[in-house]
């Protein structure tokens, strides 16, 4: 089975289940069924946020997005960054709930506690998303360095600020940060640097690198090592390090040897 048929046939089962738990939403909400609590836990939801500014469901916008996409790769070759991105968020979004759920598990009381089905969900989806997000890297890997180049300051900011975005909108809903306690601050920052790490670490990009066609390489466009992923995120914490950005390369990158490039067809 091709590449584009298995991308396509993941991203059109998901969006299936997206819109089949949207269809049993609304009749739930005008009074033509229920959930029951194993149908409740057993909902896919792709990106389950809320956007103040977006009236509509963003989970039937990504649906629709996302087959659009899937169609246009599996036809015409089209649409794989899109797709891409669209599965990064899930990544981020699914590991979030299953990290979320073992920290819940772990200091509630056992009454209180989920059931371990609505893990199902999350896992199935993380699982899939990892497996779509490898795909695409592997059509990064097999590129020679000789159709790479490095990133623009322009380039790596716009990637930069997707990201803070995506972040933001996943870690930081209903949180005032102007009344937040340090511990909170504190985690906020532990969070962004495992975001970041791990993203970097599994497929060497985040959602803003996808969507900007950029990846995380060594100075001269090979594969970075381990140690300088987390390097170069621990950077990120140096005091005014930002600043160094408007320099010839920033801290993050010259410390850890690392630098940003974009590949060119």
């Amino acid at each position: 089975m091709s590449q584009n048929l298995r991308i396509g046939i993941i991203s059109l089962v998901i969006v299936l289940l997206g819109i089949l738990n949207f269809k049993h939403e609304l009749a739930w909400a005008y009074g033509y069924g229920s959930f029951t609590p194993p149908a409740f836990y057993m909902t896919v939801r792709p990106f389950a946020v809320k956007i103040p500014f977006i009236p509509y469901p963003i989970d039937i916008l990504v649906c629709i997005t996302l087959m659009i996409a899937a169609v246009l790769y599996m036809v015409k070759n089209k649409g794989l960054t899109l797709i891409a991105f669209i599965f990064s968020l899930m990544f981020a979004q699914s590991v979030g709930r299953i990290v979320l759920f073992i920290a819940r598990f772990a200091i509630s009381a056992p009454r209180e506690r989920e059931p371990v089905i609505s893990l199902i969900v999350p896992v199935l989806l993380t699982t899939a998303s990892f497996y779509v997000l490898y795909l695409f890297k592997q059509t990064w890997d097999t590129k020679p360095v000789s159709e790479k180049t490095e990133a623009t300051k322009l380039q790596r900011f716009l990637a930069y600020s997707v990201d803070v975005i995506v972040f933001a909108i996943l870690a930081l809903p209903r949180l005032d940060l102007d009344t937040l306690p340090f511990y909170q601050r504190l985690l906020i920052m532990f969070l962004a640097y495992v975001f970041f790490v791990s993203f970097e670490r599994l497929f060497l990009f985040t959602p803003g690198k996808i969507a900007l066609n950029t990846r995380v390489c060594s100075e001269d466009g090979g594969a970075p090592t381990e140690s300088s992923i987390f390097i170069r995120n621990l950077c990120r914490f140096i005091p005014f390090e930002a600043l160094s950005f408007f320099g010839k390369k920033g801290w993050h990158d010259s410390i850890s040897k690392t630098s940003v490039f974009k590949y060119f067809h």
